[in-house]
């Protein structure tokens, strides 16, 4: 185009080319509407160029001092010699966000995952469709966030019906977790904690983000490994046995739990 204006500009100055202005207006419109068809037709061809899509796993294995987690098995603390036995855990994996090495990311649409031990699909499931690029850091929240809080019940893992849900408080139950502990006489006292709260200080979504590290930046999925062992020898539950409404204690179990979330590198 600029090669253009530049040559009507030199016949417009020479003596033996008069150009009426009405001809050199139709010259210059036909050469606008040839540049722009070309254009149009650039557009789409890129367009038609479409990345590649794959799917991304999010795999979550639970463990005690190492070793495979099951419901109502004792396990032993090296700290006190006390036993843990566990009987229901359940808790929110929300906001899922999939960041790339071009600085691009993918966030995941009405993202909120119920993880429930009493349901063994809930440990295992699938991001569709998602660019396929290289992957430097993912993210996530544990818990569910102050919007979605203040909407009301809503359906698919928020149904209230899963139980993680406080009618009399409005708000969702971001981390459920049951059970008992034996001293070293056998002597048996339960636990429950229920923590929820979305208001500040008491809010209790907890942000998780985790780099991933260069032999694992195609591999389209994550293990994540959580030890209850580690939150047991960190948190005092004998004097913290019921904490079942948001205040300092509950985000003292929150803190502790999100810190047991590790990355695994195994292929498994």
């Amino acid at each position: 185009m600029i090669i253009f204006f530049i040559k009507i500009e030199i016949l417009k100055k020479s003596k033996w080319l008069n150009l009426n202005k009405i001809i050199i207006a139709k010259i210059t419109l036909y050469f606008i509407i040839i540049f722009s068809y070309q254009s149009l037709i650039d557009c789409k061809l890129l367009s038609k160029v479409e990345l590649k899509k794959t799917d991304f796993r999010f795999i979550i294995s639970l463990k005690f001092n190492g070793e495979d987690f099951r419901y109502n098995k004792q396990y032993l603390l090296m700290k006190n010699l006390d036993s843990i036995s566990i009987t229901k855990i359940r808790f929110y994996l929300t906001n899922i966000e999939i960041l790339f090495s071009d600085n691009s990311k993918y966030m995941e649409k009405f993202s909120y995952h119920l993880i429930d031990l009493d349901d063994n699909k809930s440990l295992e499931f699938v991001l569709k469709n998602i660019p396929k690029k290289e992957i430097s850091n993912i993210k996530f929240c544990l818990g569910v966030d102050s919007i979605t809080n203040v909407s009301g019940a809503l359906n698919g893992d928020l149904d209230p019906r899963k139980g993680m849900y406080w009618s009399w408080n409005s708000g969702y139950i971001n981390l459920k977790m049951e059970g008992n502990y034996y001293n070293i006489l056998g002597n048996k006292n339960s636990f429950e904690y229920h923590i929820g709260g979305y208001i500040s200080p008491n809010n209790s979504l907890r942000n998780l983000s985790f780099n991933i590290v260069k032999n694992f930046k195609t591999n389209y999925k994550i293990n994540l490994v959580l030890d209850l062992g580690n939150f047991f020898d960190s948190f005092d539950y004998k004097n913290n046995r019921s904490v079942l409404i948001p205040g300092a204690e509950s985000n003292k179990v929150m803190d502790g739990f999100k810190n047991i979330f590790k990355v695994s590198n195994n292929e498994n």
